[in-house]
């Protein structure tokens, strides 16, 4: 291992560690800035300086090389996404609310892709598949809602059990779901490395590898848990795990956190010491988080003028389909009495979608790829700024009109 990939390591796990004990703490700023430190996006920032655009610490040679403990984040976060699909919990809601989360997603992605589909033919230069995959990236990166924006807004204003707070924060935990697996299926549809086949078959082979994997190491995961293990142990046999099945997807040139999610749905629902494991994984969580973000920020290219445009034409395709399905989902479907702008309060992207994009430009390296990093990276930043407001604006008028 190189002086340079030993030095950036020690500088990203330096930071995640002192950001994690020093961020995520409430500063006396402008409303439209406060929440920024609150949801640490500021470290994409970070990335970026430390990136090839600036210092050169992280260049593209020691992330290359940083590839096996991308993996471990990536596994990671969607292991944590996976052990929050807790069925017995999920039963306790109507299905109408598992109804709406659905259709708002997707009515969110289905919106950005035509709207990609038909600027990338036009715009962008590259491997039409290539071109086919970004557009299925953004649009399932765009169908994800940030938790952390509507639940610190909600406690906030001390009303986190009005009915439409609780429905937006249920629909905010769980939409993440169907972008996942539609980032999930294009690893399927569309392998990094081209094997030659092509429709349903090479579809359906590779999704039932992605499961069937996930499953396999979930039970080797719960095998582990019949015997007392320690709280330091427990996170040994998380790291190993997650490492394990991210390290085999990324070697089959499938998704990790697509697998990793599939193992945390089987370890929540199935496994005797499912609270113990969720404890560990929350207790990591900062820190992992903010290595994803720092990773995320030193892989950004910034590019030229058409990135922000692009950008800008992402951020308002987005902006409509959470309007629109948001609308569609809350008071048509869940039945709740709301105003037209409620899908609003589903603006804040956050740390999924930035781990979407980081698992696509690993496997699809390419400029089109890069394209894909920037245009998410800026509107993350952007939601993240702007969400806080927007959320607490509608929260407001629907207790005022109840």
């Amino acid at each position: 291992m190189g002086v340079k990939i030993i030095i950036g390591l020690l500088v990203i796990l330096g930071i995640s560690m002192i950001g994690a004990r020093k961020s995520f703490v409430r500063m006396r700023l402008p409303f439209l800035t406060q929440y920024l430190f609150l949801t640490g996006t500021e470290f994409i920032l970070i990335g970026l300086f430390l990136g090839s655009n600036f210092l050169n610490i992280l260049d593209e040679k020691t992330l290359s090389s940083l590839g096996p403990f991308l993996s471990l984040v990536l596994g990671w976060i969607g292991f944590l996404f996976g052990v929050q699909v807790e069925f017995r919990k999920l039963r306790m809601f109507p299905p109408s609310y598992w109804m709406g989360t659905v259709i708002q997603s997707m009515v969110t992605m289905a919106l950005v892709f035509s709207v990609f589909y038909w600027l990338f033919w036009r715009m962008v230069p590259g491997e039409p598949a290539f071109v086919l995959a970004a557009c299925v990236v953004l649009s399932a990166a765009a169908g994800v809602t940030a938790q952390s924006v509507p639940a610190l807004v909600a406690e906030e204003m001390r009303a986190p059990r009005v009915g439409i707070v609780r429905l937006v924060r249920y629909i905010s935990s769980l939409d993440g779901l169907v972008g996942l697996g539609i980032f999930g299926l294009l690893f399927c549809y569309i392998p990094p490395v081209p094997s030659g086949e092509t429709g349903l078959f090479i579809l359906l082979r590779g999704l039932a590898v992605s499961v069937g994997l996930g499953l396999i190491v979930g039970f080797l995961f719960n095998s582990f848990m019949f015997h007392k293990a320690s709280n330091e142990e427990l996170l040994l046999i998380v790291i190993g795990m997650v490492t394990f099945s991210g390290g085999i997807a990324a070697y089959l040139h499938l998704a990790p956190l697509f697998v990793c999610m599939v193992m945390g749905i089987l370890v929540v629902n199935l496994s005797p010491a499912r609270e113990r494991v969720m404890e560990t994984l929350v207790g990591a969580e900062k820190p992992v988080y903010l290595i994803l973000l720092v990773l995320a920020g030193a892989t950004w290219r910034v590019g030229g003028a058409e990135v922000f445009l692009l950008a800008g034409v992402y951020w308002s395709a987005r902006l409509v389909g959470k309007m629109l399905g948001g609308y569609l989902a809350i008071r048509n479907l869940a039945a709740f009495p709301c105003p037209r702008t409620v899908g609003v309060t589903l603006v804040s992207q956050g740390g999924v979608a930035v781990a979407m994009v980081l698992g696509f430009q690993r496997a699809y390296p390419s400029d089109v790829t890069d394209t894909v990093v920037a245009i998410v990276l800026l509107a993350v930043m952007v939601n993240e700024l702007i969400s806080p407001y927007l959320a607490r604006r509608v929260f407001d008028r629907y207790c005022e009109e109840t």
